[in-house]
């Protein structure tokens, strides 16, 4: 990675790989950070898209396999699109043929089967919630904490939290989900790298060079507008929001309409 300035990277700097797809080394996927705040920066901004995209049910995850993936209609309306070849060519992103996100599949799928029996679910298929003073006991702070009531013990050495909208202050239950390790939890995130890599090739998240931040395309920025955040993904920090807004006379919240992605795709 280290090929720009003349294949010396200045003190503090960072290049970083724009499509997030460690095997891609074109040139055109290099970027340098002359600071870690604005690499920092820019992953945060990224990961609010891919919050919102999951917030909003366009990436699915399931608890069952411990897989994310793209919704049926978004996954339809992205194949739909061509990739920018100018920038990514040469790396296959078939969703349905690939065999290195397969083998990943099977890895997390593999690490997530261990702990199958951990969450004790009603026939609603929601999670039961437990009084942690009938536990045997003392939880941690934090979601760590709340994930030994869900399971009733204590998390053992080397097990990790994972939240799924990547929304670190929303703590509910339904958003939280138990690794067996370190190593499972890497792998989950790279599965939601390999869909955020087919994202920016196809152009629906952009990187602005100059401001050094990731960006959601004007149509994917439509798309999104149209879709309320699912109650299961609301933080009681976005609840506090909502409700202040709503009681405030002077601010008025539209209701916005879930409109088919299909209707909002120019043909």
């Amino acid at each position: 990675m280290r090929v720009i300035t003349n294949g010396q990277v200045p003190n503090g700097a960072t290049v970083s790989k724009i499509d997030r797809d460690p095997l891609n080394t074109d040139d055109h996927n290099l970027h340098l950070f002359h600071n870690i705040e604005d690499f920092n920066r820019a992953n945060q901004d990224l990961n609010k898209i891919l919050s919102e995209l999951i917030k909003k049910g366009f990436i699915n995850f399931s608890k069952k396999t411990g897989l994310y993936d793209f919704a049926k209609q978004f996954k339809e309306f992205i194949q739909g699109k061509e990739i920018i070849e100018v920038i990514y060519s040469g790396r296959n992103i078939d969703l349905n043929n690939n065999k290195e996100l397969e083998e990943l599949k099977k890895q997390i799928t593999t690490a997530t089967n261990k702990i199958r029996g951990v969450f004790k679910r009603k026939r609603t298929g929601s999670t039961d919630t437990h009084d942690p003073q009938q536990l045997s006991f003392t939880p941690k702070r934090g979601y760590r904490g709340i994930m030994e009531r869900i399971i009733q013990r204590q998390l053992q050495p080397g097990e990790e939290v994972h939240h799924i909208d990547h929304d670190h202050s929303n703590n509910k239950d339904e958003n939280l989900f138990l690794c067996t390790s370190q190593q499972h939890h890497t792998y989950i995130h790279k599965l939601l790298n390999r869909l955020t890599t087919v994202l920016i090739r196809k152009g629906l998240i952009s990187f602005k060079r100059r401001k050094n931040t990731y960006e959601p395309s004007k149509e994917l920025s439509e798309i999104m507008m149209q879709r309320q955040i699912l109650e299961t993904h609301k933080s009681k920090r976005l609840e506090r929001e909502t409700r202040g807004k709503l009681e405030n006379p002077t601010i008025t919240v539209p209701e916005r309409q879930q409109v088919p992605i299909s209707s909002l795709v120019k043909e």
